[in-house]
């Protein structure tokens, strides 16, 4: 004889009345990994029928479960949570929350680090060639190739990694023409406590040197401060009157 227990399930609800079954056992964190994996990695808590619910407690029968995410970093996915008692299936998909989450963060260490590299190349980012001089997209693709990346960010990852050391990429870009006097380009970072009109004054301050924004891109850092970076035409041998 075999014993079912094991393969007896509850009938839970989203609140749009989906229905979804999962094992007897399983908890919030288990329901939001069957929904969808970008869900459980933004979740901060679960609410059982509009109520507070604790995320490692058994879901009951028949009621309705609504996930409770958070865009600001708080969600609960860390190593931490594979202690907890999670069906297979919901820790496989934190397994691969973690790596990801890790990967992620090294692409983003290598694109800081490559700036030491690229600085006296007028850039901080490869990426912005391709908005500013559509045309070097071969050079771009040679790169990649070279080192056996598909994308820049596989690019990224390998630098961070040390797969690619500074010289390997300094000597390549030298090979293939990436130079400031190719692209006749200056790129600029700045960062600072935002308030209306900085941009405004910071395009009137590179204009009045003879300068044009040719690219940009804005984050946000902490306490609403942002991080500007810009690329400029005109400012070839001109970058000390700025």
């Amino acid at each position: 004889e075999r014993d079912l227990s094991d393969y007896r399930l509850i009938l839970l609800f989203t609140p749009a009345g989906d229905v979804r079954f999962l094992p007897i056992g399983a908890n919030g964190i288990d329901f939001a990994a069957r929904i969808n994996r970008s869900l459980l990695a933004n979740m901060v808590g679960v609410r059982v029928d509009g109520k507070e619910y604790d995320l490692n407690e058994a879901l009951p029968n028949g009621v309705t479960i609504e996930i409770l995410t958070s865009d600001n970093g708080e969600a609960i996915v860390t190593d931490s949570l594979l202690k907890n008692e999670l069906l297979p299936g919901t820790r496989r998909v934190i397994e691969d929350l973690l790596k990801q989450r890790e990967h992620d963060r090294l692409v983003d260490r290598g694109e800081d680090l490559m700036e030491s590299v690229l600085a006296d190349r007028g850039l901080f980012c490869l990426g912005d060639i391709l908005g500013v001089r559509p045309g070097w997209s071969g050079k771009i693709s040679r790169v990649l190739f070279e080192f056996g990346c598909g994308d820049l960010r596989d690019l990224y990852y390998k630098f961070a990694c040390g797969a690619l050391t500074p010289i390997r990429l300094d000597n390549f870009l030298d090979e293939v023409g990436i130079s400031k006097s190719g692209l006749h380009l200056v790129s600029v970072s700045l960062c600072g406590a935002n308030r209306p009109g900085v941009l405004a004054d910071v395009s009137e301050i590179i204009g009045s040197v003879g300068g044009d924004v040719v690219n940009l891109c804005l984050s946000w850092e902490g306490d609403g401060d942002y991080r500007l970076r810009l690329v400029i035409e005109g400012l070839l041998g001109k970058e000390d009157d700025l």
